[in-house]
């Protein structure tokens, strides 16, 4: 079973990946991003190279781990995304007003108007990282790129003040939930 994550934004550019990893490194790890990446051009799974320094089981500290999850980043226009209602004959015939529709409501959907870009963070359960990856990379992204984030899994449009550290807090409870019998991880043997 995979899950998304979108981020909804304006443009992009490479730039912002010094900062966006400073961000991802604030959160109790070390963390690199495959040395090719970058937003124009990249599709598909996006590696990193972790080392958990706190916040996780104890078991997982202080190794270098390979993590990360499906990458993309497209154009966005929020209307192509709304699907107008269908009036069925008899509702046209008795001047029934035409429900009026959303992408998420009235007052995301007024802020999505102004999102140029949308990024889409696809992961899954085949890693014990995959979580960590996708929650911390997403949540650290819409705050310094000042984006909007639909948790699609859950169908949640986490506020951007606190969305690092819900995701943090997430993030901890999962992975100390587990047991060392229950890890799925890749020591890190050098990018693929």
């Amino acid at each position: 079973m995979s899950m998304d994550i979108n981020v909804f934004l304006n443009e992009l550019d490479d730039s912002i990946v010094p900062i966006w990893l400073e961000k991802m490194q604030e959160l109790g790890m070390s963390c690199q991003i495959h040395p090719e990446f970058s937003f124009r051009t990249h599709s598909g799974f996006l590696p990193f190279k972790i080392n958990i320094r706190d916040h996780s089981h104890p078991d997982l500290i202080g190794k270098d781990y390979y993590a990360g999850f499906e990458f993309y980043y497209d154009h966005f226009d929020v209307n192509k995304h709304i699907k107008q209602p269908k009036q069925s004959w008899i509702d046209k015939l008795l001047r029934k007003p035409v429900p009026v529709a959303y992408f998420a409501n009235a007052e995301i959907d007024q802020r999505l108007k102004k999102c140029t870009k949308s990024t889409l963070f696809n992961f899954g359960s085949s890693d014990t990282f995959d979580l960590r990856m996708a929650l911390l990379a997403s949540a650290t992204l819409t705050e310094i790129a000042k984006g909007i984030c639909w948790q699609a899994f859950s169908d949640a449009w986490p506020s951007s003040d606190t969305i690092v550290s819900q995701a943090l807090n997430e993030v901890c409870e999962y992975e100390k939930s587990l047991t060392p019998k229950d890890f799925k991880v890749h020591e890190f043997k050098g990018w693929i």
